[in-house]
């Protein structure tokens, strides 16, 4: 059919942005049980296209592999587990064969992105930071405190690193919102590029005519791990404020 020579112009729209994610907090084909909070963050944004790196740690390097798919129909994820000791050792040389086998991966697949967001700044952060480099694309961060402290705290050889993945960041996003004056001290070219990154929670909305109540406190966390979360530091400091304050409760959410 011939083109109609009253039609206007042909609407052009710019192309769709590509993210991609490394992740080891992500439910993925090896641990469908992952905290869901990462997931969560990239499903709420549809605006542009994301493809994420599931990482999963093993001690054996007998057991890496990588599996197309999150093990619940969304091939968008690529399942991968690293081989990695733990505490922190080999963490970089571990880090960077990551990134080799995920530049191989996008390679393979065909796979060109504009953004990289790497999920913890001092482990993600460190294959983010090379890819973003041979890449040529930019580089965000997350920055989730019980991770980031460990590797600060306990292995300060590795603090320079960090300063130059922090100076090559476009973006410092903070999950663990109260460890930034942390971030700040240690960093202080930090400073400017902080924001603040809550996590998503989908389908928790209050009613229009809900009022707080300012002697119900909440927490949401996954029971699982925790430990790691702090509950234990939580409930003594809960118990002596609500010794002062009758009437004062807690609701303790999650999985």
């Amino acid at each position: 059919m011939a083109p109609d020579p009253t039609a206007g112009p042909a609407v052009q729209y710019p192309p769709r942005r590509r993210i991609l994610h490394l992740a080891v907090d992500y439910p993925d084909a090896h641990d469908r049980t992952k905290t869901l909070a990462i997931r969560n963050f990239v499903k709420a944004n549809p605006a542009v296209d994301h493809v994420v790196v599931a990482l999963t740690r093993t001690g054996d390097p007998r057991q890496v592999d990588l599996i197309r798919g999150d093990g619940a129909g969304d091939q968008l994820v690529y399942s991968m587990r690293y081989w990695g000791p733990p505490f922190g050792m080999l963490l970089f040389p571990s880090m960077a064969i990551v990134a080799r086998r995920i530049r191989a991966l996008m390679e393979q697949e065909g796979i060109r992105v504009d953004l990289v967001h790497a999920h913890k700044l001092c482990f993600e952060g460190i294959s983010g930071y090379l890819l973003s480099r041979w890449l040529r694309v930019p580089l965000v961060c997350s920055i989730r405190a019980e991770a980031e402290s460990k590797i600060l705290r306990y292995l300060p050889h590795y603090r320079p690193l960090i300063r130059r993945i922090v100076r090559h960041s476009r973006r410092l996003y903070y999950v663990s919102l109260w460890y930034r004056g942390e971030i700040e001290r240690l960093f202080p070219e930090a400073q400017p590029l902080g924001r603040e990154l809550p996590n998503f929670c989908p389908g928790t909305r209050l009613a229009a005519d809900a009022v707080p109540d300012p002697c119900r406190l909440v927490t949401i966390l996954h029971l699982d791990i925790y430990k790691k979360k702090g509950l234990g530091r939580l409930l003594p400091a809960f118990a002596r404020l609500a010794a002062r304050r009758p009437g004062l409760s807690l609701d303790i959410i999650g999985r």
